[in-house]
């Protein structure tokens, strides 16, 4: 999997489309082309990822992850195991990235599968989200894992030399890339830069925007087809991290229940598989994974925007109304994640 022949002098490390537009935002045309994006297998759709000019390695996270890996982790605890699934995460990184030569800019998250190795130099951070710091640290973000060995050198070819630090704790950052600002504590002695990724758009070639559009496969029928109802349901996928399916399903039937079916879109995150269809057969679902900012700048206008508990209500549309349910809407749920505080301006419906 080794290039013979260094054509990039960027490193592109993301898992979201919302972070994956911000790099592309950021970037100019050139730099774009000039990018080494490795992707993990999975955490984005394909129709993206295969769009990507420049050039793209798609990271396959089981490759290594047979018989024998299943039954080491299976059978171990600890520090020992701990090391098994290091060095078959090492195994990866060194069948799929090119050694860097020093020279690449970085830019990664750095909570990801191969974050203790790509981002073990310096690197630029994007926001996972909108005050996703924030979250973080009322999660205990600030606070740093042990060392899984005292040998440093060991420790660092095994498990990298960012594998203690993620959400954005690394001592390797160079910035952080923000587009509101972010009062995290352990975020403030660090170098950050706020963007109005709105103005970049604005001011983009047309070139550019054109790219852009491509790699999402944004069509001016998508805008017609959101402008169609005047309700848009911001789905999220809280079955697979969250709750049960079961609640899921109470939740989103709870939440469509409120409004009428003749006037509502769900607009479905692009990692939610949960089957909308078979459940609201009368309702309109949309589906691309296309960032929302880039709808809302190109025409998109929601009279009306309902959310579980979703940051991407703050950019879409600043005269929509907002319906915000809360984690309140179901106790298991608010256990998970507590209260999350709502933006300012929004109606809240318990």
């Amino acid at each position: 999997m080794k290039y013979k022949k260094k054509d990039y002098n960027r490193v592109c490390y993301v898992a979201t489309i919302y972070v994956l537009m911000l790099y592309l935002l950021y970037s100019s045309e050139d730099e774009i082309r000039q990018t080494l994006f490795i992707i993990d297998q999975g955490s984005m759709p394909d129709s993206i990822s295969d769009k990507l000019i420049g050039q793209a390695i798609i990271v396959n996270n089981q490759k290594y992850q047979g018989k024998i890996y299943q039954y080491l982790v299976n059978h171990t605890h600890g520090k020992f195991r701990s090391r098994i699934e290091a060095w078959y995460c090492r195994r990866t990184y060194d069948y799929y990235v090119p050694k860097f030569e020093g020279d690449e800019v970085v830019f990664a998250q750095d909570h990801l599968y191969l974050s203790p190795y790509i981002c073990g130099r310096e690197f630029t951070l994007f926001e996972d989200s909108p005050m996703n710091f924030s979250v973080r640290y009322s999660k205990g973000a600030d606070k740093k894992e042990k060392p899984a060995s005292k040998n440093i050198k060991f420790r660092n070819y095994l498990f990298g030399k960012g594998y203690l630090y993620k959400w954005g704790n690394s001592p390797f950052i160079k910035k952080i890339i923000l587009t509101i600002d972010d009062p995290a504590p352990y975020i403030q002695d660090k170098q950050r830069e706020i963007i109005n990724i709105q103005k970049i758009w604005r001011n983009s070639p047309a070139e550019k925007q054109a790219i852009i559009n491509q790699i999402f496969d944004l069509k001016e029928e998508d805008i017609q087809k959101l402008n169609s109802k005047p309700i848009v349901i911001l789905t999220q996928s809280l079955y697979k991290d969250m709750v049960s399916t079961e609640i899921h399903t109470q939740i989103y039937q709870k939440i469509v229940s409120n409004y009428p079916a003749d006037q509502i879109m769900l607009k479905v995150h692009y990692r939610d598989q949960f089957d909308y269809r078979s459940l609201f057969p009368h309702i309109m679902i949309y589906n691309k994974p296309i960032p929302t900012q880039l709808l809302t700048w190109q025409g998109w206008k929601p009279r009306r925007l309902v959310t579980c508990y979703s940051s991407a209500v703050c950019d879409i549309a600043s005269d929509a109304e907002i319906d915000w349910y809360g984690t309140e809407i179901n106790e298991e749920l608010q256990k998970k994640e507590g209260v999350v505080q709502p933006p300012s301006g929004v109606n809240l419906c318990h």
